[in-house]
């Protein structure tokens, strides 16, 4: 947090009275000068002061002191930092902390569901809460509090199968991310009934979880609707294999979606189709990540055939095609890309060994990079790991 933010962590020793409002405090010391400490607290939210922040992760809090906290008058703390306290099974008052508009609990392990759902509706001016990685199985069934006005809610991390219907009454929701979860396919009816009752949601996080091309599907459908204004989705590392890919290729035609990452979900050439028709109808689309699939040369050229005709600001401008099975054919597909497409900034090939290995395709590659109309210095070519090639010339290809 910035310097107007209270901090209590166990990282030095105390200074006197004047550490108080600007250093840290060691926790072994809570128990016995709480109510000192509570003074300065005070002291710091009051209308006179800049503080905005309570930072209390690290600090070994129990329910007791969260106590304490609660005993004592009205604070004005607009953002309070409970992260990495697993004791914790309580939360501040409502009542004394009016004015919090952000709580960080992050690895607060011992947070239960009847503990969660007291966040929903204890906090009316709540906008961002982040509860990632506290061991939850499952969200409160009622989330929708009226008075909830909560914009960004990091779920991270957790091991919740299913979602509430009630997820999609949060109709202020900007940011949504549940990646690292166990989300199977009946969670994402939830999700498609969000887009339908919300136009806020702008970034959605799900990758890494259980969902398959079933999931995939009833997704697609919320994506589908005019009322949806999402920017960005990812699906990273969930195996919705080509039906579940092709599914939501069709929606993204039909939306303003930005960024879309379909990395390491069981795609092949068979969605090669629906790949094309999305970069060539979405024209809001600008990062498209495909690698760790199964694409292979029929998939490239028929995508490069969408690419051509990209020009300035309409069209992708970040490509990953990494960890495929592209070979010299797609190298040359490509290259026709690259002398025509003047969008097109970067392009992630590595982990393509056949297409490395060949040279046919590095010389590909080189003609098509060396008569592109894009200034060298802002086209970025990933070829292998940790090298990028800017603005290379033939010959530095050849070499790779």
């Amino acid at each position: 947090m910035n310097s107007s933010s209270f901090s209590l962590s166990p990282l030095t020793p105390p200074l006197g009275a004047t550490f108080l409002a600007n250093r840290r405090l060691p926790v072994h010391i809570l128990a016995d000068m709480w109510p000192y400490h509570m003074h300065h607290l005070n002291e710091l939210a009051s209308p006179s002061r800049d503080s905005e922040g309570l930072e209390l992760e690290h600090a070994n809090l129990t329910d007791e002191t969260v106590a304490c906290l609660n005993a004592e008058p009205v604070h004005r703390f607009k953002k309070i930092d409970l992260s990495a306290n697993p004791q914790l099974t309580t939360l501040p008052s409502g009542t004394k902390f009016p004015a919090l508009e952000w709580l960080k609990a992050s690895h607060c392990t011992g947070y239960s569901l009847t503990t969660v759902a007291a966040i929903f509706s204890s906090y009316p001016g709540l906008t961002f809460l982040c509860l990632a990685c506290c061991g939850l199985t499952a969200l409160p069934e009622d989330l929708s509090h009226s008075t909830c006005i909560l914009e960004y809610l990091d779920l991270h991390g957790n091991k919740i199968a299913n979602l509430p219907y009630s997820i999609a009454g949060l109709s202020y929701m900007k940011e949504l991310n549940l990646s690292g979860n166990a989300l199977v396919d009946s969670a994402m009816i939830a999700l498609a009934a969000s887009f339908k009752a919300s136009t806020q949601l702008r970034h959605l996080f799900l990758a890494n979880n259980l969902i398959t091309e079933r999931g995939a599907l009833t997704l697609s459908r919320g994506l589908s609707t005019k009322y949806n204004s999402l920017r960005l989705l990812v699906l990273t590392g969930n195996n919705v294999k080509d039906d579940g890919c092709a599914a939501i290729l069709a929606s993204v035609a039909m939306c303003t979606l930005h960024t879309l990452r379909l990395d390491a979900c069981g795609m092949s050439d068979d969605a090669s189709r629906a790949l094309a028709a999305a970069v060539r109808t979405n024209v809001h689309l600008r990062s498209l990540a495909i690698g760790r699939n199964q694409l292979g040369n029929e998939a490239i050229i028929t995508l490069s055939r969408a690419l051509e005709d990209q020009h300035g600001l309409r069209g992708v401008t970040d490509l990953d095609l990494s960890d495929n099975h592209l070979g010299a054919d797609s190298a040359v597909a490509l290259a026709a890309v690259l002398l025509h497409n003047s969008a097109l900034l970067r392009l992630n090939l590595g982990g393509n060994n056949l297409l490395v290995n060949t040279s046919r395709a590095l010389i590909a590659l080189a003609d098509g990079i060396s008569r592109n109309i894009v200034d060298y210095v802002s086209l970025t070519i990933s070829l292998l790991y940790g090298q990028n090639l800017v603005g290379a010339s033939r010959a530095q290809f050849i070499g790779v």
